[in-house]
């Protein structure tokens, strides 16, 4: 999925070559994929025909992060959050600013290769980092229940400008998760059931958590 993504918006750019948007999608794309260079490279293409783009330093962040640019990290996370309106979105990247800071060095890419580096990603409540993670783990291994069942819980915590749209994608994760175990699924049983809670549909909600006990 991420190449023909990445197709089409090489596609698009060769017909609208200031196409920001378009940049800052192959820089999460490129991220997903761990090419961290071309990631790089695409944000601050992003950057130099909307300079006000929070979502673009946001991700260069993310790929200097990969190459252990610390620094520069650094400095384009602070830029993502002098343009970043959305208070949800500003708090995600202040959490991973700190982060960052608080590492050593930043490790996390390197380290996001399994289980264990989501979870940690997760426990630092870096969320969008988080999914780009659990994305670039599901192209080499696509049927692990327990990277939908993560991947719902991270989406579901975006709350940013439509918490509703997340809370319906994290369902189609968890329902995905459940379908690939084959067997029982306490915790994405719960998470589901408490998203339907978050939807407000309790019938749903009610059968998830008796599936969940």
């Amino acid at each position: 999925h991420n190449d023909e993504a990445i197709d089409y918006f090489n596609q698009a750019l060769r017909i609208r070559p200031d196409l920001a948007m378009a940049y800052n999608c192959l820089a999460r794309l490129y991220y997903n994929t761990k090419q961290y260079e071309l990631a790089a490279d695409n944000a601050r293409r992003a950057e130099k025909f909307k300079p006000e783009y929070a979502m673009a330093y946001y991700h260069l962040g993310l790929a200097e992060a990969a190459l252990n640019n610390k620094g520069e990290a650094e400095k384009a996370l602070e830029m993502s959050l002098k343009y970043e309106k959305d208070p949800s979105y500003a708090a995600d990247t202040r959490r991973f600013l700190e982060h960052v800071k608080a590492s050593g060095s930043t490790g996390l890419p390197s380290e996001v290769n399994d289980l264990a580096g989501v979870e940690k990603l997760i426990k630092a409540r870096a969320w969008k980092a988080a999914e780009a993670s659990i994305h670039g783990l599901l192209e080499s291994n696509g049927s692990d229940p327990i990277l939908y069942n993560n991947l719902g819980y991270v989406v579901a915590h975006q709350r940013g400008a439509t918490p509703h749209a997340n809370y319906e994608r994290a369902v189609l994760y968890y329902k995905q998760a459940i379908k690939l175990k084959k067997g029982p699924f306490p915790s994405a049983h719960y998470n589901l059931g408490q998203t339907y809670r978050l939807l407000d549909d309790d019938k749903n909600a009610e059968v998830e958590f008796r599936q969940a006990i």
